[in-house]
């Protein structure tokens, strides 16, 4: 807030990104009367998700107050132009580093996510049963305690080689990134509610050295050149072996830690913003 009121003194439009969702559309209305800037929304999902009835007309009422009070908008997975197509494509970033690891293993398999809907149980399952010397440790929160989802956990982490850690701590993502070589991004495909998602896992975990293998999102295609998508739990395993047996199969490069930072975004964010002001005060 402190930032916001000094942006109203300035007399220049002030670039402001609201990054609320439909939190607090109201506020959001309110601030932009009062506030004067280039407000920018922040689009990084569909924000409508899989909502139905009431919700979902609820919520499309205050996505229409968020478009109503801004200025620009910018995305995430490039996708999101279907819903959006006016929004200009900004993606997501991470700012981790490459991290030194004592050499590569193919036998510790690291499962980052949010356990929820998106989260392709079967997949998992079909792979540990598959591969019984190799161990998947997931780390991640049950979706707001979600019973169904914790149910299902539960049955998957009663296979001997699967372990879930419970949450982890962004803070500690650097050492636990160390940890491992590879990470597998179990996403289930063909649903809405991964259709328009730009995994932050994914620059995470390449940032950091890592080889990623993925489910066949779309967000997994723009990022084709430096991870490994595979169709079924039997060419993830196949991959998994290719891996640990031939470095040439790799495709971290170590690139991903130049190009996808949080940096490289702002800067981007500021062009579309200069354009937007038609290059008066950018």
């Amino acid at each position: 807030m402190s930032e916001l009121r000094r942006a109203a003194g300035t007399g220049r439009r002030t670039l402001i990104l609201n990054s609320t969702n439909l939190v607090m559309p109201t506020l959001s209305a309110l601030l932009r009367l009062t506030v004067p800037g280039l407000w920018c929304l922040d689009l990084h999902d569909d924000l409508l998700y899989d909502s139905m009835g009431w919700r979902r007309l609820r919520g499309r009422v205050a996505l229409g107050a968020l478009k109503r009070c801004t200025d620009i908008a910018v995305h995430a997975a490039p996708t999101l132009s279907e819903l959006f197509p006016a929004s200009h494509h900004l993606g997501n970033a991470s700012d981790l580093l490459p991290v030194a690891r004592a050499g590569f293993d193919a036998r510790r398999v690291l499962v980052l996510a949010s356990i929820d809907a998106r989260f392709d149980f079967e997949f998992v399952a079909r792979s540990a049963a598959l591969a019984p010397d190799v161990a998947f440790d997931v780390h991640g929160q049950i979706s707001r305690g979600d019973p169904v989802i914790a149910a299902r956990l539960e049955a998957l982490a009663s296979a001997p080689n699967v372990v879930h850690y419970g949450p982890y701590d962004n803070a500690a993502l650097p050492g636990l990134l160390a940890s491992y070589s590879v990470t597998l991004a179990p996403y289930v495909v063909g649903s809405r509610l991964t259709r328009y998602i730009d995994p932050l896992r994914y620059y995470h975990c390449l940032n950091s050295g890592m080889e990623v293998v993925t489910t066949a999102i779309p967000a997994a295609e723009v990022l084709r050149p430096h991870l490994h998508v595979v169709a079924n739990p039997e060419a993830f395993i196949a991959t998994l072996a290719l891996l640990g047996e031939d470095s040439a199969t790799r495709r971290n490069d170590g690139t991903m830690a130049l190009t996808h930072t949080w940096g490289a975004k702002a800067r981007r964010l500021i062009e579309i913003a200069a354009q937007a002001r038609g290059g008066r005060d950018g």
